[in-house]
């Protein structure tokens, strides 16, 4: 029988017992999380602007794996990151409500587990009864580039301090060794569209973080993952980040 053991960068390797060596690619993973809540209704729509994101990502990246799940807690979040290979995780989408200090999540007794802003659990410790700031997650299984977007109201506001929950994310990776990553937050509220055939967060006015500075970025017409539709292109982001943060430096 073979044995296998998983490599540091998400590669399993296979030794069979003739001792001929072969190595597997394990797929990048795209991670989808929807944020629990108090509300049916809400956790349904929810659901429906995941299964949009994971359909358009099985469209145009059929060599990644694509996974749904639904939180209760920052820390089961947490514990499906820090679960996985090394560098392994190409993308990160939160479908829920936001705000500018938190990603809002609650469990089953309705106790509020939100994954909040750094430093700023104080002005809200009487609403919180168990939650994790950006700080305590575990970004190692997160690829160089990863892309996290936040499908919540108001995750890049700036009005509080110049301070919101996805700037502080953007340098939580950056510091973390993930130097081409960013992070996509709506800067007012976010609302899943008309059409009930298709529920989508990704539109209206929404900034792009890396290392706690926005990106400039402009897409083409006809770019892969379309402005037109709401998306932004990947790899327009990532040479964005080069030419603004890196390039002639």
């Amino acid at each position: 029988m073979p044995t296998r053991t998983l490599s540091s960068k998400g590669k399993m390797r296979t030794k069979s017992q003739d001792n001929t060596n072969e190595k597997i690619h394990i797929k990048p993973i795209r991670f989808i999380f929807i944020c629990n809540i108090n509300s049916r209704s809400e956790v349904n729509t929810f659901m429906a602007a995941a299964s949009t994101i994971k359909k358009d990502y099985e469209k145009f990246f059929p060599q990644h794996r694509t996974e749904v799940h639904l939180i209760d807690s920052a820390k089961s979040l947490n514990e499906k990151l820090s679960g996985q290979a090394d560098e392994i995780v190409k993308s990160i989408d939160f479908v829920g409500h936001g705000g500018h200090e938190m990603i809002g999540i609650m469990d089953e007794d309705n106790n509020r587990t939100s994954l909040m802003m750094d430093d700023v659990y104080f002005f809200f410790q009487f609403w919180f009864s168990d939650r994790l700031e950006v700080s305590d997650l575990d970004f190692h299984s997160l690829m160089k580039n990863v892309k996290i977007e936040i499908h919540g109201c108001k995750t890049s506001d700036k009005k509080f301090l110049e301070k919101n929950i996805a700037k502080n994310i953007s340098q939580k990776l950056y510091n973390d060794g993930k130097i081409l990553s960013y992070v996509i937050g709506h800067g007012n509220q976010a609302n899943p569209g008309s059409d009930p055939k298709r529920q989508d967060y990704r539109h209206d006015a929404r900034f792009i973080y890396h290392n706690g500075n926005i990106v400039t970025y402009k897409p083409k017409k006809g770019a892969l993952y379309t402005i037109e539709k709401g998306h932004l292109s990947e790899m327009g982001i990532e040479n964005a980040i080069r030419a603004q943060f890196y390039d002639n430096k």
